[in-house]
């Protein structure tokens, strides 16, 4: 794009033009902010050029050449700063901006970085082994020369310069989230169409940050082990942080979801028909939570990697202690900071269970089941051959039968894919074979047309939550005393290695 390439465009002149866009995006998130949400609406198709301009420069990113000093900037505005505005701008209209949801840059290009690591493309672990400049360090070394992103991903600054980027705007993703679940602004209005497809098509986007996630706990062959190596302990150390903080921030915003939709299973669902035009006033806990544990859901009913975000974990953490005992090297914050992760999906996937049986519970209390199921049609896309409607009377205890089977399902598939997962790592607890089955399990129970199934756990032995006795003790107190909902070690996690047990 610069120095005589691509018509010309100078180098200065590039850094003002993505100055301008940054700018641009300044004044539009003023203007969101100042603007009646009936006046966005009706200029809904001047906000959707903000997602053409994305749509724009990703292009130029993936088929013209750049110049590694404008990646940076280039690969934020397209995977965090223009779909920040386009998702606020859909929260406050309550309608889709788009066709393409916001995330698909962000996933596209994970993907292309996973590819770049699996394929062994990228040398971010550098070999001993003395070689002739290639291409790439020579784009390392002069700034000036010019690659395409294929090309730039395979150098090790700008391909860590892309996941950065990346895991950067993935985070902003689950930190608003987090926010709207634990500290709600209010209630939310919800009209009976637009409001549910948004909430559908937002359904679908947390399932594909999840499935592109996923990918990261894939193995390849492409280093020649013996073994194929999971793609996420290629990773350089700094990588491996951006990774397990993204995986510690979808963990929280899940078991905030999950615990505040199991709290108002025992309350009135807190919505009330408002208007005529079946328009509702949601609580926007309850919207985020729903939409953020149904994409879980979904992502892993439809995951087409090997391992989801539970058994991927326990596998990744596995290899790092192989890994840590081969090559005698200290790797003990990373293998704490990836097993108290999976201790938390733990408490998630108990929770999860729980969820199952008091859902399944439901479709025998038929009064309840029409209030849930009225509140989960907004967000589980319709199926064919029933009405589309969401608050219709047809649909009375269809939603909560399909949540139910969408529970059942999940449960099942991380079920299999751990099975795989303690194959392939016989170190790895088996917590369903810790113990016999306890006497005070809940029974599977019947619902119609299903055959008794049994969703939960057998009885685990008790495990640690923290190698420090201490906090493990305070982790303990802080679980009984909050109603069943699990504390996570984040909390204490700094305090591990000051405070002497005892």
């Amino acid at each position: 794009c610069f120095h005589g390439y691509s018509g010309r465009i100078t180098k200065s002149l590039m850094g003002e033009f993505l100055y301008v866009i940054e700018c641009c995006l300044d004044a539009i998130s003023s203007l969101l902010l100042s603007l009646p949400p009936s006046h966005l609406r009706t200029h809904k198709f001047k906000l959707s050029l903000v997602d053409q301009s994305s749509t724009l420069l990703w292009t130029m990113l993936k088929e013209e050449a750049v110049t590694i000093s404008f990646l940076k900037d280039i690969i934020s505005l397209c995977v965090d700063k223009i779909p920040s505005v386009l998702r606020r701008a859909e929260l406050i209209t309550r309608e889709a901006i788009s066709s393409n949801s916001p995330a698909k840059t962000l996933c596209d290009l994970l993907e292309s970085c996973c590819d770049s690591v699996a394929t062994g493309g990228q040398p971010w672990k550098r070999t001993s082994e003395s070689r002739s400049p290639t291409f790439n360090e020579r784009n390392e070394a002069d700034p000036t020369v010019h690659a395409t992103l294929n090309q730039n991903l395979s150098s090790p600054k700008a391909l860590a310069c892309a996941l950065e980027c990346c895991f950067a705007a993935m985070d902003v993703i689950w930190d608003l989230a987090s926010g709207k679940i634990l500290e709600p602004e209010g209630s939310i209005g919800i009209d009976s169409c637009a409001g549910t497809n948004l909430n559908i098509r937002r359904v679908d986007e947390v399932a594909q940050l999840f499935k592109t996630l996923y990918r990261y706990f894939d193995s390849t062959d492409s280093y020649g082990s013996q073994e194929p190596m999971v793609i996420a302990a290629l990773l350089s150390s700094k990588g491996k942080l951006f990774l397990c903080a993204t995986l510690e921030k979808m963990t929280n915003v899940l078991a905030s979801s999950i615990s505040v939709i199991i709290s108002n299973l025992s309350t009135p669902i807190r919505y009330l028909q408002i208007s005529e035009n079946s328009s509702f006033a949601l609580d926007e806990s309850l919207r985020e939570s729903l939409i953020f544990f149904v994409g879980w859901l979904r992502s892993i009913e439809h995951n087409t990697a090997k391992l989801d975000n539970i058994s991927g974990t326990n596998h990744w953490c596995a290899i790092e202690q192989e890994l840590a005992a081969e090559s005698k090297r200290d790797a003990r914050k990373l293998i704490d900071r990836l097993a108290n992760i999976a201790r938390s999906l733990e408490y998630l996937e108990d929770d999860t269970r729980e969820l199952t049986v008091a859902i399944d519970a439901m479709l025998n209390n038929e009064s309840s089941s029409d209030e849930i199921s009225s509140l989960l049609s907004q967000f589980l896309p319709p199926v064919a051959g029933r009405t589309s409607s969401p608050f219709g009377e047809e649909t009375s205890s269809c939603s909560v039968q399909l949540f139910s089977d969408l529970l059942h399902r999940c449960i099942q598939c991380v079920d299999n894919s751990m099975s795989k997962v303690r194959d392939k790592c016989p170190n790895i607890e088996d917590s369903a074979e810790d113990e016999s089955e306890s006497t005070d399990e809940i029974e599977g129970l019947t619902f119609h047309g299903k055959r008794q199934l049994d969703v939960r756990r057998k009885s685990r032995k008790k495990s640690r939550m923290s190698r420090n006795n201490t906090i493990d003790e305070w982790l303990t107190l802080d679980n009984c005393k909050s109603n069943g909902k699990k504390h996570s070690i984040n909390s204490y996690t700094d305090l591990e290695d000051f405070i002497v047990d005892g």
